[in-house]
């Protein structure tokens, strides 16, 4: 984007100055990104090269027999992903033990702060009183 502006003064200056579509900061530095630089990260729309109304027999077959290769190849590779993800294969290999260690510990936190149960506070001359208060849990 472009910034243009003009001076009051008798003669009219047009100064354009580049606005940065970002600004990066670094630790060794700055990058500025303009919308010229690089294309947007949008996908681009598919758009047919060729016209199949427009097609003789032989590359209207080619035509055809590669659209219907690239869907099958989408729906397989969809297919392929719905499945690795069901049976599991995309789980990390040891997921289930790491699970287990975590439920156990906290189990085993669960069981020290009941054990710790009543405790017997100390006065302030460092003599334990008779009386058991109960901790927070």
């Amino acid at each position: 984007m472009e910034l243009s502006e003009t001076t009051e003064a008798d003669n009219q200056t047009n100064i354009k100055v580049r606005v940065p579509k970002r600004v990066l900061h670094f630790s060794d530095g700055v990058l500025e990104e303009y919308s010229d630089d690089e294309t947007d990260n949008q996908p681009a729309k598919q758009e047919q090269i060729v016209d199949p109304k427009t097609l003789t027999w032989g590359p209207w077959l080619i035509f055809k027999a590669w659209a219907a290769g690239t869907s099958t190849l989408a729906a397989v590779d969809y297919m392929g992903e719905y499945l690795a993800h069901f049976f599991g294969i995309t789980t990390p290999k040891y997921q289930s033990e790491i699970d287990e260690y975590e439920r156990k510990e906290a189990k085993r936190k669960e069981l020290e702060e009941m054990q710790k149960g009543w405790t017997e506070p100390e006065n302030s001359d460092g003599n334990v009183s008779q009386q058991p208060v109960a901790t927070n849990i």
